[in-house]
């Protein structure tokens, strides 16, 4: 899965994930997913910014599932 790269994740997005913003998690999510080939440790960021409002997640929750079927 490692096709897709995504920009790193620096200080002020890690930040504003440890404050629960959905955006932040969202990008932290991607890059653990893509980058890091890491859906189990992606999925609570996507998760959380799920349900903290990024319909954006439901895509990359979608995948979660599809490579656990």
């Amino acid at each position: 899965m490692g096709f897709v790269r995504h920009a790193p994740i620096d200080e002020q997005i890690l930040a504003s994930a440890s404050r629960f913003d959905a955006a932040a998690l969202h990008v932290v999510g991607r890059f653990l997913l893509w980058d890091l080939d890491d859906p189990s440790g992606a999925r609570p960021y996507l998760q959380a910014a799920f349900e903290r409002g990024n319909s954006e997640a439901a895509i990359d929750l979608a995948v979660i599932a599809l490579l656990r079927a």
